[in-house]
């Protein structure tokens, strides 16, 4: 009760913040698009989920992707694997049994 009086006075702030969020997400996917083989699987506010091509090879993972993006270009991700549950861990199992692409290993955060 006692914040209620402020909450009208916060509304132009998440307003300004919640535009500028929806304007670099695009300015995002729309440079991602312009690399071959690319894509941006799903987003958040902070955050976005970026598939790397196959064309990379079959052994080729996201731990290598990410260490080469920032050791090449200064570019700072986090490798998929980070976010998995092991692959003899029930959760893994089901996120494969529904053919989640994120159970493979071929994204970025």
């Amino acid at each position: 009760m006692a914040l209620a009086q402020l909450l009208p006075q916060l509304r132009p702030s998440l307003t300004t913040t919640s535009d500028a969020l929806h304007a670099r997400l695009a300015q995002f996917r729309n440079l991602i698009q312009l690399v071959p083989g690319w894509s941006v699987s799903s987003s958040g506010g902070y955050f976005s989920y970026v598939r790397f091509p196959d064309e990379y090879g079959p052994n080729v993972w996201s731990e290598q992707v990410a260490k080469r993006l920032v050791e090449d270009c200064g570019v700072v991700t986090l490798p998929g694997a980070w976010f998995m549950p092991e692959k003899e861990d029930e959760a893994w199992r089901a996120l494969k049994k529904m053919g989640s692409e994120v159970v493979e290993d071929r994204w970025l955060r």
